[in-house]
């Protein structure tokens, strides 16, 4: 049925409109903003791609993602909410199995440890990198072939690990608010009309009451 198929090709078509029209933007973070505060992607940018991590402290804990002018766009990556806590910022996951935990890092050791309560970890953005630091340790990227992973070293050895980056989502900013538009001036009252003129009676012309006046003599 020619029209059943084209009602379909129809349908699909306006679902991938819609699922690119939900796919959010993470722009590449390159210099330290006055708040941190946000959602991102914690990204290792390799030779070919770019690598999104999905959450857990295990070996092959990322995901491949095209990076095209400094931006990332999809649906299914696993975030981090950054929120302000004295010191610094908590580093809150999103999605995956570890949602809602919390990470932190160990001092001396090399760990990515979730929990239920808020950790503090303090960010900079240094030779053009985002520098995450929880415990003395530093989140850095494994790139070993057998052993790529996400995870906070310690502060002795973190240098022999890659440089991570942070991307953005942009698309949760707040519009900005509309102008107020300008009063309406009030309209003005109307005049009052004026009573009209008696009219002047030419001489030699009697008037009605004149002619009732001489008809009832």
């Amino acid at each position: 049925n020619k029209s059943l198929m084209k009602k379909f090709t129809l349908f699909l078509g306006a679902l991938l409109i819609s699922m690119v029209s939900m796919a959010a933007n993470y722009v590449k973070v390159t210099e330290a903003p006055a708040d941190w505060s946000g959602e991102y992607l914690l990204v290792y940018e390799g030779d070919t791609s770019a690598h999104v991590w999905t959450g857990v402290d295990a070996v092959n804990g990322n995901v491949e993602a095209t990076a095209t002018d400094g931006t990332i766009s999809g649906t299914d990556f696993v975030t981090i909410t950054l929120a302000p806590m004295e010191g610094g910022y908590s580093i809150k996951v999103n999605g995956g199995v570890n949602d809602g935990k919390y990470i932190s890092g160990k001092s001396g050791d090399n760990k990515l440890n979730f929990g239920t309560d808020a950790a503090l970890n303090t960010l900079a953005y240094e030779d053009g990198s985002v520098k995450i630091v929880s415990n003395t340790s530093v989140m850095r990227f494994n790139s070993a072939k057998d052993n790529m992973r996400f995870r906070y070293f310690k502060s002795s050895s973190y240098t022999g690990q890659k440089v991570v980056q942070l991307y953005k989502n942009t698309d949760g900013t707040t519009p900005e608010e509309p102008e107020n538009p300008d009063t309406p001036d009030t309209p003005e009252e109307p005049e009052t009309p004026t009573e009209p003129e008696t009219p002047t009676v030419p001489e030699g012309v009697i008037t009605c009451a004149e002619a009732v006046a001489i008809c009832q003599e």
